[in-house]
């Protein structure tokens, strides 16, 4: 795919804003993950294993994907107690 800007999205994906820092594609797995995995913490639930996008329209569905999954676990989550020691 090619970006607006003339920029490759396989690119943008394995680009690091520094050099320690992970590239997006993984910061974008990583997101999406740890979002999950909150819900899946609290709800006593098996946590999730996300592949990191190639393609700007996997980013695009990871990110959907987290989006609903948070959205419809809402309502859920008012009902959980915490743990006991949290």
């Amino acid at each position: 795919m090619q970006l607006a800007v003339g920029y490759d999205a396989r690119d943008l994906l394995s680009a690091r804003l520094a050099p320690g820092m992970q590239p997006l594609a993984k910061q974008i797995q990583s997101a999406c993950t740890q979002a999950r995995e909150v819900v899946c913490r609290l709800g006593g639930q098996p946590l999730p294993s996300l592949e990191a996008p190639d393609e700007m329209n996997q980013v695009r569905a990871l990110i959907d994907q987290a989006l609903e999954y948070l959205a419809s676990t809402d309502a859920g989550l008012s009902r959980v107690r915490p743990r006991e020691g949290l």
